[in-house]
């Protein structure tokens, strides 16, 4: 019975990892993504503070 136990333990670690690793991989990826999305904006001539939800989809100052 305790084999059974610690199998369950290691897999709810090892998710728990990858959850972690995944929230991570988001973060950054939503940083870079903003970068992007800012970046075009500029060539564009747009006041991202004007344009906020249009352009960023309500994401911004919520990470």
């Amino acid at each position: 019975m305790k084999e059974k136990e610690d199998k369950h333990e290691i897999e709810k670690k090892k998710k728990e990892e990858w959850h972690k690793r995944e929230k991570i991989k988001m973060i950054e990826q939503r940083k870079e993504y903003m970068d992007y999305i800012k970046g075009v904006m500029q060539k564009k001539g747009f006041n991202p503070k004007l344009k906020k939800d249009k352009f960023l989809g309500g994401v911004r100052g919520r990470g």
